[in-house]
């Protein structure tokens, strides 16, 4: 069953987090390179806006700035099931082991970072000069200085990244090449070209085992001292994500298993509720984190937000059938949101309070951490039983995959029963 929210939001916040602690969260300026004719696609054609349409008000931005999400008084009608006889099943926190340690500082951490070599291979980095020329004559687009290209990415023509494997810092090389018959400058397509490179420098992706006591200092600004404690800060970091996740798992299973044994009819002011609790959130999340908001994900996905906004309904009326539920449960105990339940929360997963509300809306927190006290309260009169993580997810795995395959199935069914009734009309007609 799909859900829109989940208790455990912020579990990757937490690694963020920490990644902001261990790696610096540093900033680094991104200027855009020139296209040049070696690139394997053409350069887009770009557009000068006025500044009329500079001050034009993006209407789905503006549909996304009003979002105020109140949760309605009528939510439906609940009839809750005995919540005594439910059994849940929930994962144990996933066990950390060296690799993921490593494997988090590899990807998370030293992504951005590099070390000088001699020679190239694929997969390193080659900053280079070069110069292209057809029939002897240097053309519009084919000469670049300082160009850092990835050998293996496929960003250049073919042979290109190729023919420079082997080449060391401060050789010269020549590339004789054709441009593809269906290139997008029709004045160079399958044309032949030769290509004069200066390899300037050559650098690879830093790994752990790069990994030094000074670097390990001043990746940390200061707060790691050496490999040990950096990795130990790491393991730290990721056993705290894996706890959130497991008890998000727990308490997340334990509001579906309530709303399972219960009878719910939402109205529609919960369902629409539901989608701008989602949307307000998810805004502000991608803010947050990318630096561009729901709209402008939108518009490069060239979708809108009405399209977007109606591909949730589904979600979104599951997700208000437990929120209806969970309302209703807080309702007969008493539960309510305050400054005590925030607490009781961020203690539990070892949250920042300030993370969290960078991460989230208010009115997201606020349904988050009602969603906790409830979700406690249903695991504390529910059987639970624990499984090994790694047991666990391979249980959730198969049970998505045999799921998926039933509504194959059953969609399968339908269109042959739908074939085999237009055939008998067909055949009803002839007659």
């Amino acid at each position: 069953m799909r859900k829109i929210r989940s208790i455990a939001v912020p579990a990757a916040a937490a690694v963020i987090a920490a990644a902001c602690v261990l790696g610096g969260c540093t900033k680094k300026d991104q200027t855009a390179e020139s296209t040049t004719a070696a690139e394997s696609t053409s350069a887009a054609e770009s557009t000068d806006e006025t500044s009329a349409a500079e001050e034009t008000v993006n209407p789905d931005a503006a549909a996304i700035e009003a979002l105020d999400p109140k949760r309605p008084s009528d939510m439906g009608k609940v009839e809750l099931g005995d919540l005594s006889t439910l059994s849940i099943t929930a994962p144990e926190a996933q066990i950390i082991k060296d690799s993921d340690v490593d494997e988090y500082i590899n990807s998370y951490i030293l992504a951005a970072e590099s070390v000088e070599k001699d020679v190239i291979e694929n997969g390193d980095t080659a900053n280079i000069d070069y110069e292209g020329k057809i029939d002897g004559t240097a053309f519009e687009g084919g000469t670049a200085q300082g160009t850092d290209l990835t050998i293996g990415s496929g960003m250049f023509i073919d042979g290109f990244e190729s023919g420079l494997i082997g080449a060391k810092k401060g050789d010269k090389v020549t590339l004789n090449l054709k441009f593809p018959d269906n290139y997008g400058k029709e004045d160079l397509a399958g044309k032949d070209v030769v290509f004069d490179v200066t390899v300037n420098s050559v650098t690879r992706p830093m790994t752990v085992e790069d990994l030094t006591d000074e670097k390990s200092d001043e990746l940390s600004g200061g707060n790691y001292k050496t490999v040990a404690e950096y990795k130990k800060a790491v393991r730290e970091a990721l056993e705290l994500s894996a706890g959130a996740i497991a008890k998000g798992e727990l308490l997340s299973n334990a509001i579906e298993a309530a709303s399972g044994i219960s009878t719910t009819e939402v109205s529609e002011a919960a369902i629409e509720w539901e989608m701008d609790l989602f949307l307000q959130n998810y805004d502000k999340s991608l803010s947050g984190n990318y630096g561009f908001g729901l709209a402008d994900m939108l518009s490069m996905y060239g979708q809108t937000y009405d399209e977007f906004r109606t591909s949730l309904r589904e979600s979104a009326e599951i997700t208000a059938k437990q929120s209806a539920v969970v309302h209703e449960i807080a309702a007969q105990e008493g539960i309510e949101y305050n400054e005590e339940g925030l607490k009781k929360y961020l203690e539990e997963y070892g949250y920042s309070e300030d993370l969290v509300r960078d991460g989230q809306s208010e009115a997201w927190l606020e349904e988050t951490v009602i969603q906790y006290l409830v979700g406690k309260h249903i695991t504390d009169k529910a059987e639970v039983t624990f499984m090994p993580y790694e047991e666990y997810m391979a249980a959730a795995e198969a049970a998505a995959a045999a799921e998926a395959e039933a509504a194959a199935a059953e969609t399968e069914a339908g269109a042959e029963t739908e074939a085999a009734a237009e055939t008998e009309e067909t055949t009803a007609a002839q007659k």
